[in-house]
């Protein structure tokens, strides 16, 4: 059995004119191994390997060669290139024979593969949503196990500290070992700062790179995209009392435009109507933070913004749903 390169593949020809051609669509995928299969091809040119996205095959003169991208990287059927993996939507049909099975995609946390009587289908997780390999669905990106690699790959030579936020959790960050992500907590009552790449000391999850806290999605984004005004008081002129979305328990108490949050006493509930805190029952404010509004698809998240900054929120232990 042969072994080369794509570099190497000129060497094997018919005609001229036909190695020339070869030599033009290896320049395309770049430098690859390459190993002679007894599999015949009708056509030259480059094709998706049928169960490797790593691997593509190369058809010449009748013969097939199975090639490998480098750094592993994904082969891009349409633009034919080897290519970053998450340019690339590729699915390895590692289906069981019968029956409809959920499966993780290694590496990727926000796609998994559908099988359905062996045949294997891509699909992607709602924005803010992880595949949970143990329930077999999306779920919140916290209460997975799934890291999402952003590690340099090929790893830099000489080696550099790479250090990344994790975006499941505000308070672990991943360290690079080798190209491979490891998942580091912080001291209790520490946060990861993705700016300062610190673990500090804070009473909120930080967003990075300027980004706003959407509330609605869960997610940090750029400011443009989040309705977000800092301080509930803003604008405010003596004495006001403010409710706090989806929060009965609390309240921020407004003195001019200074803020500050106030909590209601066991068996009560704040009332915006009253402003201030009544008995539980003839409160109107329904309070649920963990829960969508429809109890009948009612999803547990352990994220609510906080009211005095757009770039922070808060992270809730999980709580049980009556």
């Amino acid at each position: 059995m042969y072994q080369g390169t794509t570099c190497e593949i000129k060497m094997i020809h018919d005609s001229k004119m036909r190695s020339v051609g070869l030599l033009v669509l290896a320049a395309l995928i770049g430098c690859a191994t390459a190993q002679v299969t007894q599999k015949p091809c009708d056509t030259d040119g480059f094709f998706p390997h049928p169960t490797e996205c790593t691997m593509y095959i190369s058809c010449y003169g009748g013969i097939s060669y199975e090639m490998t991208c480098p750094d592993g990287k994904y082969f891009n059927s349409t633009e034919l290139v080897c290519d970053k993996k998450e340019n690339v939507q590729c699915v390895v049909n590692n289906c069981p024979p019968e029956g409809i099975v959920f499966l993780p995609i290694p590496g990727v946390c926000d796609r998994y593969t559908i099988c359905i009587e062996g045949q294997a289908f891509e699909n992607t997780c709602d924005t803010g949503l992880y595949f949970d390999a143990v329930l077999g669905e999306c779920n919140l990106k916290n209460e997975t196990d799934c890291v999402v690699n952003p590690c340099q790959n090929p790893v830099p030579d000489p080696p550099i500290l790479e250090i990344h936020p994790n975006e499941a959790d505000c308070q672990q960050y991943i360290l690079c070992v080798k190209g491979e992500p490891n998942v580091r907590n912080c001291a209790p009552g520490l946060f990861f700062d993705p700016d300062l790449l610190q673990c500090v000391m804070a009473d909120d999850c930080i967003c990075p790179d300027g980004k706003y806290y959407d509330s609605a999605k869960t997610l940090c984004d750029i400011p443009a995209n989040v309705p977000c005004t800092v301080g509930p008081c803003s604008g405010n002129t003596g004495i006001a009392a403010k409710a706090i979305p989806n929060i009965c328990t609390s309240y921020t108490l407004c003195l001019d435009e200074n803020a500050f949050n106030r909590t209601c006493a066991d068996g009560t509930l704040f009332d915006e109507t009253f402003g201030d805190c009544v008995i539980a029952r003839d409160s109107k404010c329904v309070e649920n933070p963990c829960v969508t509004v429809d109890p009948a698809t009612a999803v547990p998240t352990t994220f609510y913004p906080v009211l005095n900054s757009c770039k922070n929120f808060q992270k809730l232990p999980p709580r049980d749903i009556d």
